[in-house]
């Protein structure tokens, strides 16, 4: 699960999900797909952190639709 370690991208991803500013949140939740991205180029594709940031760029997507469409 994602909560149960502590990854290198995690604290961009909590920035992302905790801002509450909509006019910084795209640029926080880019920064976090960044990090993400490197990272998952780095671990092997069937290991729990690959797949902890499979969730969280999902999470990400639907934060930034919803925030998009005006959803709170």
């Amino acid at each position: 699960r994602l909560t149960d370690q502590a990854y290198s991208w995690h604290p961009a991803y909590t920035a992302a999900i905790l801002e509450i500013d909509s006019a910084i949140l795209c640029d926080r939740i880019k920064e976090a797909l960044e990090v993400m991205r490197a990272r998952a180029y780095t671990v092997d594709i069937g290991s729990l952190e690959y797949h902890a940031i499979q969730d969280a760029k999902n999470a990400l997507g639907t934060l930034n639709a919803e925030r998009a469409g005006g959803a709170v």
